[in-house]
């Protein structure tokens, strides 16, 4: 076990994420606001890209956070079988997660990336 600890790493390479901020979404039909519904479905997928899942389950922080969803939106378009592609402006997004005190990833992530538990 010490051997393994003493064993030389190699170092790590992170990856570019790409489309970080950009989502292809179902659109609700039945809801009063198609496009507005769809516009929140995916600035809550772009934050849980960017930020984690803790902040995109608090719908709470997003509301307050993001009150108008379609301000950040800088493309959208129709895509196949009832979807809408949308593109945000990711720099106003991470500005406003920043200010937030909220945590903000970057585009460069690990390739790979270990969880290691031991049970005792």
């Amino acid at each position: 076990m010490i051997l393994l600890f003493l064993a030389p790493i190699p170092p790590a390479h992170a990856v570019d994420v790409e489309n970080l901020f950009s989502v292809e979404v179902t659109l609700d039909d039945e809801a009063e606001d198609p496009r507005d519904a769809a516009y929140k479905t995916a600035l809550i997928e772009v934050l849980t890209r960017v930020s984690g899942s803790a902040l995109s389950t608090n719908e709470e922080a997003i509301d307050e956070l993001f009150p108008v969803p379609s301000a950040y939106v800088t493309q959208f378009r129709l895509g196949a079988e009832g979807t809408l592609r949308i593109s945000f402006d990711g720099e106003a997004i991470e500005t406003v997660l920043r200010n937030a005190g909220q945590m903000v990833w970057g585009r460069d992530r690990p390739l790979t990336l270990i969880w290691l538990a031991v049970d005792w």
